[in-house]
This record gives structure tokens, C-alpha cells and sequence, in this order.
């Protein structure tokens, strides 16, 4: 093997030495004195060749192994400090698919076990991302918040007085402007097919320009909307499509709402959703808004969902501070209205607020998942490892043959890879299969669940989560591949290379176990606290 290497020309060497190696193993089942000596007198003749190759033309012979190899090889090749030769990757990839193929018993357990595992991170990346990450629709929404008050027995509520709204937008310095929003109602429409229930609410003038949205047609409200007779309406993008045909002309028809003729002002845009917080009574599913007066006077009702805007450089702790001094200046300056009751306001992140009842329990449902991931992770893991024992004698074969520690290592790493890959493909499909499931459960208390899709984040999850897969499954066997004792086993020696092989799995195997157990625990602690 030592004169083949020296001997056979390096563009031919590889397949040569392969061609030797299957006809060498094949032989060593009848007889392995004979197959040496059939591999000496294989690897003489194809020497003398070389040799004779090289003395009668050193470059032709290699200019037309090039040329022909160019005109069936499409793989890009490049020039290193070697000279020209052709870059075998894709090739080693297209090898290791045709040896998994042939062992396809191991190779779908391990894309199924693989794939489910990725399946399920995706589909909880998509609830992390849409419910707990993704900042809300609005421009500068971590500008944005609500206030809420504890007025007496009554903590944390989500509504405030018309008065204490407009209090709020003559605080000096600490709000470039705060808008109110009603609760929800059903108004009746009444149209050529009789009456029908749609969902309603209402909020100030200005809720659209604090937000920074914009109406996809027409206008929004002004102040002399709220101030008149309230005959304007603006009407989701839903609304339009399914009541009023998505007609660009839609601005100035006229509605008939609860008895009264209502003008279309404008058309709002498709992912528009106006969120108060948990508790705020306002669904992303309201179809028609009116326009909301702010009445300085009113002091007696706290039913209005609040949204501020901070000024630029303010934070909210300051302006809680700010809200602490107003509190107590009302309640002097009012005691009729809150009596005995103690007063405060407090303003939260609007985002943070929204998914405060939530979170909890979407963080325990992604640690579900990251432990289910883990779990696939250390099975697919020790099957590598066991498929990596059972091809020893291959890998020492291939060794002694010529194949250096790189080329054992890629023959390894080259089949994770292709698992990986395919992994990755089947945990994609299952994960957009698990999110429309998903999305179709539309758990109540849940906000944006609608949002749940599949989208360019998708593909960058499912890569890295693959990338994992095949660094988890692949890079402790190319290790152990590239240690290299392919003598003692061809001779017959008992090999300690298995033991610590062995040892891995054992170890691999706990690991599973006390993933599995933690995952069953959590399972029932959380079902029991939801019973």
C-alpha cells in the first residue's frame, strides 16, 4: 500500500485503491493469505503501469484525464498550491446518500427521530418569535404603554375616566400624547339581508397617529369627528372584503349601525389589531370603529383602555414617578370622586403587558420542547455511534488502504450531513403542518395567536436547528473515526477503541432517560396546575 502510494499517479490513485479495497475484502472471507497475495501482485502491476505511464508521457496523460474529467464533472474546481484538481464534496455527498440508502432502516429512523425533534423546535420557535418576540405592528412600539390603576379594592385595571385620560395628556414632559379606547360591543348592521351582529368599539381622535398607522383608504378621525354627531365609522380591512367587496370607492357609502345611517371614513389596514393588554376587552376581530369623545368632566366610569407614548429620553420608571405626583394631587383635588380610596396609576410596557398572563405558561411549553429536542439530539447521537462500531472494520480497511484521517473523517461528517439535511426537510414540513394544527386550536387568552405562520425566519431556524443535529450526531464518531487503528483490527488484535465508544452510549443513554423523565414530570406538574 506504501509503493501503491508512491506509485500510481494521485488522479488515479483514489479509485484504484477502492477497486483494491472491495476485491481485498471479498477475498479475506475464503482466504486471507491468498487475497494478500493477490493484493501484492494487483498493486505490482498496476505500479509497473504508473511507472511505465509516467516515463513515456509525465503530461499528456494527465492533460487528457483533465480534459476528459472537465467535460462529465459540472463541480466547480479550483487550484491550490498542488495544482489542478477536481473538488470532491458534492461527490463525497452523492457517496454517502448511496451507502445510507442501502442501510435505510437506520437512515429513516434517524430522519424521523432527527426530523420530529427539529419539527417540534420549529413550531416553537413560531410561537416564541409571533407571541413573545415579535414587537407589536406599531411605529417605535417600545415607546408605547398602558396605564393601568388600582383605585381601592380594585388592582391593576385596565380602565381609566375620560377625565383622568385627559389629566394624563397635560402631564408636562412626560407623554407625547395618550388615547383612549371603549370595550367592545355588538352593533347591528342592517343590510339587504336583513340584521346582523358585528363586532364593535370605539377610541379617541388620535389613537391612529400615536400608534403611526395609517389608513390603508380614506382618513382617520379628527377631533371634529369625536366632537359632532359621530356619524363617521372607520372599518377593518375584513370588513371591507366581506361586506363591502374590497370596493376602492368604499370611502363615503353609508352603513346602517343600530338604527343610524354612519359614513364610511376610511378603510383600515390589513394587519391592524389594536392591543390594550390582558383584560382590555378589545378583540383583534372588532369590525367597526366610532369615533370616542374624551370628556375632561367625567370622573365616574373607568372603562376607557389607556395608550400612552413616552417623550424621547424619558423611561418608565420616571414617568411612574411623574404618575405617582398626579395620583396624589387628584385625590386632593377631588375627594368626591375616589373618597377614601387610595390612587395609583402605573404605566407598563405595552408589549410586556400584553403577554404578562402568558408567558408563563409559553415558557414552560418551550422548555417541553427544548428537552423533546434535546432528546433527539442524544438519540440520534448514539445511533451515529453504534453505526460508527458496526463500520470499523470498513473505516480500518479504508485506512490501511491509504485513506488518510481527512478522508475518514468526511466519509463520516458526509453522511451526518446528508442526514441532517434530510432531517431539516421532513422536521420543515412537519413543522408547517404543526402550525396551521396549531393556529387552528385558537386558545382564548392567547394574544396574536392568529399570527402564527411560516415565514423567511422559518428557513434560518431549521438550519441552525439542522447545523445542531449534525454537530450533536456527527462530530464525536468523525472523531473517533480519525483516531486510527485500522492495523490491529485487519490482524485479528481485540481493538480498546469500543470502550469508551461503548462508555458514550451508556452515557447518551442516561442522558435520554433523565431528559424523558424531566419532560414527563413537567408535563403532569403543568397539567395539574391547569386542572
Amino acid at each position: 500500500m506504501w509503493l501503491a502510494s508512491l506509485l500510481l499517479p494521485r488522479w488515479e490513485r483514489e479509485e484504484i485503491l477502492g477497486d483494491l479495497h472491495e476485491a481485498f475484502t471479498l477475498r479475506t472471507d475464503r482466504s486471507r493469505g491468498r487475497a494478500r497475495l493477490w493484493y501484492w501482485g494487483q498493486v505490482a502491476l498496476f505500479a509497473a503501469e504508473g511507472v511505465v505511464d509516467r516515463v513515456r508521457d509525465p503530461v499528456g496523460e494527465r492533460r487528457r484525464w483533465l480534459r476528459e474529467s472537465v467535460g462529465r464533472d459540472p463541480i466547480r474546481r479550483g487550484r491550490d498550491e498542488r495544482g489542478w484538481e477536481v473538488t470532491t464534496m458534492a461527490a463525497g455527498l452523492v457517496q454517502a446518500a448511496r451507502r445510507l440508502s442501502k442501510d435505510w432502516r437506520f437512515s429513516a429512523s434517524m430522519t424521523l427521530i432527527l426530523g420530529t425533534g427539529i419539527g417540534a423546535g420549529l413550531v416553537g420557535w413560531s410561537v416564541l418569535d409571533r407571541v413573545l418576540m415579535q414587537p407589536l405592528p406599531y411605529e417605535d412600539a417600545d415607546r408605547l404603554g398602558l396605564v393601568r390603576v388600582d383605585l381601592g379594592q380594585i388592582l391593576n385595571h385596565p380602565g381609566l375616566a375620560m377625565a383622568e385620560v385627559a389629566d394624563l395628556r397635560a402631564l408636562d414632559g412626560a407623554f407625547v400624547g395618550a388615547e383612549a379606547a371603549r370595550a367592545e360591543f355588538t352593533a347591528t348592521l342592517e343590510g339587504d339581508e336583513g340584521y346582523e351582529p358585528v363586532l364593535a368599539s370605539g377610541f379617541s381622535a388620535g389613537m391612529l397617529d400615536l400608534l403611526g398607522v395609517s389608513p390603508m383608504l380614506g382618513r382617520g378621525f379628527t377631533e371634529a369627528d369625536a366632537e359632532g354627531d359621530g356619524s363617521g365609522v372607520l372599518v377593518s380591512h375584513r370588513f371591507w372584503l366581506s361586506h363591502l367587496g374590497g370596493d376602492p370607492e368604499t370611502v363615503g357609502r353609508t352603513l346602517t349601525l343600530n338604527g343610524q345611517s354612519r359614513v364610511v371614513l376610511g378603510v383600515l389596514p390589513e394587519d391592524f389589531a389594536l392591543h390594550v393588554g390582558e383584560g382590555g376587552n378589545v378583540s383583534t376581530d372588532v369590525q367597526i370603529w366610532f369615533a370616542q369623545r374624551i370628556d375632561p368632566t367625567a370622573r365616574n366610569f373607568w372603562g376607557y383602555r389607556t395608550i400612552v407614548r413616552l417623550e424621547d429620553g424619558r423611561t418608565f420608571e420616571q414617568v411612574n414617578e411623574a404618575l405617582e405626583g398626579l395620583a396624589a394631587r387628584l385625590l386632593n383635588e377631588d375627594p368626591d370622586a375616589y373618597g377614601d380610596a387610595e390612587l395609583r396609576f402605573v404605566v407598563h410596557d405595552l408589549h410586556a403587558d400584553l403577554t404578562a398572563g402568558v408567558r408563563p405558561a409559553i415558557n414552560a411549553a418551550l422548555a417541553g420542547i427544548a428537552l423533546l429536542l434535546l432528546v433527539a439530539f442524544a438519540n440520534s447521537a448514539s445511533l451515529m455511534l453504534g453505526r460508527q462500531r458496526a463500520r470499523e472494520m470498513d473505516l480500518a480497511v479504508r485506512s490501511a488502504l491509504g485513506a488518510g484521517r481527512g478522508r475518514l473523517v468526511g466519509t463520516v461528517l458526509g453522511e451526518g450531513l446528508v442526514l441532517s439535511i434530510a432531517a431539516g426537510l421532513l422536521g420543515s414540513g412537519l413543522s408547517w403542518w404543526g402550525v396551521v394544527a396549531l393556529r387552528a386550536l385558537d386558545p382564548p387568552g392567547v394574544p396574536r395567536w392568529s399570527d402564527l405562520g411560516v415565514d423567511w425566519s422559518f428557513l434560518v431556524a431549521a438550519l441552525a436547528l439542522a447545523a445542531v443535529g449534525f454537530a450533536a450526531s456527527g462530530f464525536y464518531p468523525a472523531w473517533k473515526a480519525s483516531g486510527g487503528s485500522g492495523w490491529k483490527l485487519i490482524r485479528g488484535e481485540t481493538s480498546t477503541r469500543g470502550a469508551s465508544a461503548a462508555a458514550m452510549r451508556g452515557a447518551l443513554v442516561g442522558v435520554q432517560l433523565a431528559l424523558a423523565v424531566v419532560l414527563i414530570f413537567g408535563a403532569l406538574v403543568l397539567g395539574r396546575s391547569k386542572s
